[in-house]
């Protein structure tokens, strides 16, 4: 059977044939997902968190708790940088090179701007850091260099894993990612042994990102970019609204901990949030690269003005995901303090209603993943702006106004976040649950835009 190329338009996948329910379906479909890569990529993701947590535990029993704090910090700049400001590119690669040999070309286009991006955010994030040395890095200016190689360093892994993603070589996807995080480690390992240096062993954090040069086949190439062919999707506008719109949703994602410590919270209430939130937050990670495979397919029904299947989509997002918070948060609520306490200890052990609510919140914020995907995929990236900072708004305005102590109000107010996120995703990706005032105003604003663009 001859490969598919890359790089044509994407189409979704013709159903199988129907099969008894059960486990021959089930089989199918994991023929299916180990078939065309997503297995692979769901297994590079679960190596990447592995090895992040063998990294971090390698740091702290070599280095100790007090010399690790710095390392600690550049790599929660990594994080920051990765969510807020790099997703976005390996999402916009993924939207336009999934519209074929059109969307590679005119991702040629704006490498230029997407460089230009690259090199303002990283003197930025150097300049910052090295300002904040003596807070964050025990005065150390080599911190800040390895800060601002985090940028460029990830910067092009989210390149890379957005034209495969965009290419649906999902396998390519998932060994990039795992082999990211076993390259650190195999690289950090014997250097602490050897030197015991903190700044050595940070500067692995950006270091590692070169495998995805060495993976990677199919750059878009300067004969695609020179073509001509329709005007993409504007660059400038699509990584500004986007990003708009995870650093709001990072902070309502990852904030809480800070939040209660600003609201007056004691170190042990802080040090409980944390762990509890990082031990659901697994599961968000996972998501995140399976609704990098997904974008690619949505895509594809828009291309094809399956308006309808789009809404249809957003509407069993909200569906589903109510429905599992509500299990999940169950589930949470009984076993989560139990075996919190039993990993972390009995220290930093949670009420039921913190790991209840922790639990449900982050199945919604899966949720609102996808949803953000559908957006992308209709290029509708000002509505997840705006649907990510009124979402913000009201869970700070019930930081404010809610009732019971701080430490009361964070694990809540998470929720009312990621829930009132999840229903202005749903209603930006589907009109028709919109108020009746509202949606004629988006019937209006459409006509006039469709006036504009007509001939």
């Amino acid at each position: 059977m001859a490969a598919e190329d890359p790089t044509s338009p994407v189409t979704v996948i013709d159903p199988p044939p129907e099969q008894a329910p059960g486990a021959g379906a089930l089989a199918g479909a994991l023929r299916r997902a180990s078939g065309d890569g997503t297995v692979v990529m769901m297994a590079g993701t679960i190596v990447a968190g592995l090895t992040a947590y063998a990294w971090q535990a390698m740091g702290t029993r070599t280095l100790g708790e007090v010399t690790f704090a710095p390392v600690a910090n550049a790599w929660t700049i990594m994080f920051l940088v990765v969510t807020i400001l790099l997703a976005p590119v390996e999402q916009y690669a993924t939207r336009t090179v999934a519209e074929g040999w059109t969307g590679r070309a005119h991702l040629r286009r704006t490498f230029r701007s997407l460089a230009r991006m690259g090199a303002a955010a990283t003197v930025l994030v150097t300049v910052v850091a090295f300002l904040l040395r003596d807070s964050l890095f025990d005065g150390v200016g080599g911190y800040a260099l390895i800060c601002g190689a985090i940028v460029v360093g990830f910067g092009q892994l989210a390149l890379c894993r957005g034209i495969l993603a965009g290419e649906r070589n999902f396998a390519g996807y998932g060994w990039i990612t795992g082999l990211d995080g076993i390259v650190r480690v195999a690289v950090a390992l014997p250097l602490l042994l050897a030197f015991d240096d903190a700044l050595l062993f940070a500067a692995t954090i950006p270091v590692s990102t070169v495998v995805a040069l060495f993976w990677i086949r199919e750059w878009p190439t300067r004969e695609e970019g020179e073509s001509a062919g329709p005007e993409g999707i504007p660059v400038g506008r699509f990584i500004a609204t986007t990003v708009g719109g995870t650093s709001a949703a990072q902070v309502i994602v990852a904030g809480g901990p800070l939040i209660l410590a600003l609201m007056g919270g004691s170190k042990a209430a802080v040090s409980s949030l944390f762990i509890t939130q990082t031990a659901f937050r697994g599961a968000f990670l996972i998501a995140t690269p399976g609704w990098a495979r997904v974008l690619p397919v949505l895509t594809g029904i828009h291309l094809r003005d399956e308006h309808s299947r789009l809404r249809r989509i957003a509407e069993l997002i909200l569906a589903g995901s109510a429905a599992v918070a509500a299990a999940a948060g169950f589930a949470a609520a009984i076993v989560g303090p139990p075996l919190i306490g039993l990993l972390f200890g009995e220290g930093v052990r949670p009420s039921a209603l913190v790991a209840g609510l922790m639990a449900a919140g982050t199945v919604l914020a899966i949720g609102n993943l996808g949803l953000n995907q559908v957006l992308i995929a209709r290029v509708q990236t000002h509505r997840i702006t705006a649907a990510w900072w009124i979402a913000l708004g009201a869970m700070l305005l019930w930081l404010v106004a809610g009732p019971g102590a701080p430490a009361d109000r964070v694990a809540p107010g998470f929720v009312v976040g990621e829930a009132v996120a999840l229903i202005l995703l749903t209603v930006a990706s589907s009109s028709r649950l919109a108020p009746p005032p509202v949606r004629r105003a988006v019937y209006r604003a459409r006509d006039r835009r469709d006036q504009r663009r007509a001939p």
